[in-house]
């Protein structure tokens, strides 16, 4: 984990942690952080580093039907020689 001032200092970007929501519009994120038994609501401009609590992350889980769609799809092989040309 990044220290959050070595983070700001280092990158040069604004940072926020413990985040527990996240909106984003346009070259501005608005962010709710938990501090103990209260929230702070926290407004950064992007590019930004954004820390987040394990609570802003539900995972969806995938119906049967997606499921059997996606064994169907080919798996293509990627090298990283293809991963450095693309890049350039």
């Amino acid at each position: 984990m990044v220290a959050p001032t070595a983070g700001e200092q280092s990158l040069g970007i604004p940072v926020v942690t413990c985040v527990n929501k996240m909106s984003i519009d346009r070259d501005v994120t608005r962010c709710e952080r938990k501090l103990g038994d209260r929230f702070e609501v926290v407004q950064a401009s992007l590019p930004g580093l954004v820390t987040v609590l394990p609570d802003l992350n539900v995972p969806r889980i995938p119906r049967l039907k997606q499921i059997l769609t996606v064994s169907k799809k080919p798996v293509q092989d990627v090298t990283v020689e293809t991963w450095v040309l693309s890049l350039s």
